[in-house]
């Protein structure tokens, strides 16, 4: 099944540019391209002066690759040092020092620390998610509740949209999406017609698939 789906993504996908934007902290996307040998790009690199993982949203940003994670709400393991750097430790820490005298702090947002946006990386990632939306022939929502918790990301959705003039289709996977549909419909200008939902789960190939087909569809 892994490798079906990997032929259905590659084969279908190969000429298009994929950014997922994601508000969660674990590793499921990662995994789940590493599992069907995706390449893609997370941010991060490797100093092989002292051995420390660094991450860098510009790198994703520069990055030429069809493939792009980007982790709207921080990562488990993702620290801020005290110089200003973010770094990528294997285990999860609440925190501490690093073996030079460096303070680290985890970099994850919670739904009560909104303001915490405001500050960089964060800003920069939520306006690459409106530059993104606003510029994107397809969008795909995968299990996101509109106009719940994320309320900021509702936001950037309906101001991204209002800007795009080449949208073509809003796509909704979810258990039940419905709601989201009837969410989508209040922005203006964005009708039926350009609102598709699906009901069910990832990573389900006959859901996959139905996705692919969805977008081949509407690109040609």
């Amino acid at each position: 099944m892994v490798q079906q789906l990997r032929r259905l993504l590659l084969l279908r996908f190969q000429n298009l540019n994929i950014d997922l934007f994601t508000t969660n902290y674990d590793f499921v996307l990662e995994n789940w391209l590493q599992g069907m040998s995706i390449a893609f790009e997370l941010g991060i690199e490797l100093d092989y002066r002292n051995g420390i993982t660094y991450w860098d949203f510009r790198k994703i940003a520069e990055s030429d690759s069809r493939w792009r994670i980007i982790k709207l709400h921080g990562s488990i393991d993702l620290y801020s040092t005290s110089d200003g750097r973010i770094i990528k430790l294997p285990t999860p820490t609440a925190g501490g020092s690093l073996v030079d005298g460096r303070e680290i702090h985890e970099m994850l947002i919670y739904p009560t620390q909104q303001k915490t946006m405001e500050n960089k990386p964060y800003c920069d990632m939520f306006k690459a998610l409106v530059e993104a939306i606003s510029q994107a022939k397809v969008l795909v929502f995968i299990g996101f509740n509109f106009n719940y918790n994320d309320k900021h990301i509702s936001e950037a959705v309906e101001k991204g949209i209002a800007n795009n003039r080449q949208l073509k289709k809003v796509v909704v996977v979810k258990g039940h999406p419905e709601d989201s549909v009837k969410e989508l419909l209040k922005i203006k200008g964005l009708g039926h017609k350009r609102i598709k939902g699906i009901a069910g789960l990832m990573p389900k190939r006959e859901v996959v698939s139905e996705i692919v087909t969805t977008i081949r569809e509407v690109l040609g």
